[in-house]
């Protein structure tokens, strides 16, 4: 169906649809007729009055109009999927015969028919039982008809945000609107293409707006492991793990009249992690000092006195037999003349009271000295085999407590595991150590060498957990220090800005000043902007994951919606 836009004799401007084949000149002598005589169209030809009031003509209802464009749009997109191999081919065999043409091919180099037929095709038979598909009359029922021909996107893999938006209604719209901005000119189905290509991409670009850096599943599970323990002061850079973003947090550090945002915001990120893990020692402090250790040790100690002073322990000869074995792969593991007497002699010891109540006091006095034995070693062998001998005769204890007082001794026993690991990590190097400080990294590694290799591998120990959480979130970029000597070199640009002032001000102590500080002043106001907390809980905010966005793969959606026409009358040619 051929729409024209013509000016009748009366002044006023007529849209005609006129059957396929009918020329400019029919529609015109058409309308004429109609106006001239005022006889209702014929059948084959209608027209509509636009923009001028004053001639009385049927009104189209534009509920009506929508619904039938919608359906009939709908079943152009259904009937578009279905011979949209037809189509794909069609355009293939065009582009061929174009691209052949241009190096001076006389003619077709290739059949333009089609072996499957086309959507073209398909059509034009369904109209045979139907009759002409229903054309929209007004804006409104083209757009309609528009998201009808996109419809079938809503059936290929995606969200229910890509499905609808990003398949459907965003490339419809904006087909549709340039379709009606380029309507009557060459450019209109190149426009429409275009359009519907656009306009798949238009949620994503929503979607970035107000998510404009969104981060994995895996680094989001890490966020919220840290902030169920208490480190919230996280920068949008460590949220999200967008590299753009964490390098110009790196070098805003180093930026003069930031106003100290970003240092004090990860002071009090260290304090926090640091507080997370002496909470997990049984210790309440933001620093991990040496008084704050000894404190926690002496803490612990105490309770473990009073516990083992309570309790009924028996050795049994279960008991002994575990710690035999452990002496035995400790002297399988460890070279004779590498073998440390005191473990045989502390396993003889407690297998001669097999079978026999351990006192308080002897416990006491066992443990105290396989803890200062292991923390004094250096070889993992040794520590490994008097902490599997604790091991038992913790147990010993345990079973000997009421059972009131036994989820105490675990919670004791658990502390200060986490407090040796705690200490370790406390006495590694650096300056942030020294200050009491601990970073994931020395958390990890006092994990690794406490609690074992494999139980931080496998994902077993409270500290374990934090610390793999806050390496894979806190950890800083590297830092080579380009950043700070050329930090240092751009004072040959402040002097250089200073003389720029002084020579536009004539000398005015004021505008040397000002052009001397002028490209500090705009660094630092840029830092102080991106590290509002307002700018941050933006850049950081994870309230669209993944976007709608349309990759390899999802442009196939929009495939039915174009090879449907999109309500256009003239295909695509090359």
């Amino acid at each position: 169906m051929a729409r024209y836009e013509i000016t009748g004799p009366d002044g006023a401007k007529y849209e005609v649809n006129a059957p396929d084949g009918a020329s400019e000149q029919d529609a015109i002598a058409f309308l004429q007729q109609q106006v001239t005589q005022q006889k209702p169209p014929a059948d084959r030809m209608s027209f509509a009055k636009k923009n001028t009031p004053g001639l009385s003509l049927p009104e189209v209802d534009p509920v009506a109009d929508t619904v039938k464009s919608a359906g009939a749009g709908l079943a152009r997109g259904a009937i578009g999927m279905a011979g949209l191999p037809g189509t794909i081919e069609q355009i293939g065999r065009a582009g061929i015969n174009y691209g052949a043409k241009q190096f001076g091919a006389a003619g077709d180099v290739v059949s333009p028919e089609t072996a499957l037929p086309t959507g073209a095709d398909l059509q034009k038979k369904a109209e045979g039982y139907t009759g002409k598909f229903y054309e929209p009359k007004t804006a409104v029922g083209r757009y309609a008809g528009a998201i009808g021909e996109f419809a079938p996107g809503l059936a290929f893999p995606g969200g229910v945000a890509q499905r609808v938006l990003g398949n459907v209604v965003g490339p419809a719209v904006a087909s549709e609107t340039a379709g009606e901005l380029t309507k009557g000119t060459s450019w209109e189905p190149w426009a429409r293409v275009g359009g519907a290509l656009a306009g798949s991409a238009l949620p994503n670009i929503a979607a970035r707006g107000l998510t404009p850096a969104p981060s994995s599943a895996t680094r989001q599970n890490a966020v919220q492991t840290l902030r169920n323990e208490g480190v919230t002061d996280l920068t949008a850079g460590q949220v999200t793990g967008a590299n753009p973003l964490r390098w110009t947090e790196a070098a805003i550090q180093d930026t003069p009249l930031t106003g100290a945002r970003l240092p004090n915001m990860l002071e009090r990120q260290a304090e926090q992690f640091t507080s997370a893990a002496l909470r997990r020692a049984g210790i309440s402090g933001t620093r991990a000092t040496p008084d704050v250790i000894d404190s926690g040790f002496q803490q612990l100690g105490q309770k473990f006195d009073d516990l083992a002073n309570a309790s009924q322990a028996t050795i049994t000869v279960g008991d002994a037999n575990k710690i035999t074995r452990a002496l035995r792969d400790y002297e399988r593991m460890t070279p004779p003349s590498q073998q440390v007497p005191y473990i045989r002699d502390i396993v003889h010891d407690i297998g001669g009271i097999a079978g026999q109540p351990i006192p308080g006091p002897l416990y006491q006095q066992y443990r105290s000295i396989i803890e200062r034995v292991a923390r004094g070693t250096s070889a993992p062998e040794v520590s490994s085999a008097l902490r599997d001998i604790r091991n038992v005769l913790d147990d010993a204890v345990e079973r000997g407590l009421q059972p009131q007082m036994q989820g105490q001794w675990r919670e004791a026993r658990g502390q200060y595991r986490n407090l040796l690991t705690v200490s370790r990590a406390a006495g590694a190097a650096g300056e942030n150590a020294a200050n009491g400080l601990i970073s994931p990294a020395q958390l990890a590694a006092a994990a690794k060498a406490t609690q074992g290799r494999r139980n931080f591998e496998r994902g077993r120990g409270e500290l374990g957990n934090l610390a793999r959480a806050g390496e894979a979130v806190m950890k800083p970029m590297p830092q080579s220090g380009t950043a700070p000597r050329l930090m240092a070199m751009q004072v040959g640009q402040t002097v250089a800005g200073g003389a720029a002032g002084a020579a536009a001000g004539g000398g005015d102590p004021t505008t040397t000043g000002l052009g001397a500080l002028l490209p500090w002043i705009i660094r630092g106001a840029a830092g102080r902007a991106i590290m509002h907390p307002a700018t941050q809980r933006y850049l950081s905010n994870q309230a669209v994951q993944g976007g709608v966005n349309v990759g390899q793969g999802r442009r196939a959606a929009l495939l039915p919606g174009i090879a449907s026409g999109n309500n256009q009358d003239d295909p695509i040619e090359y």
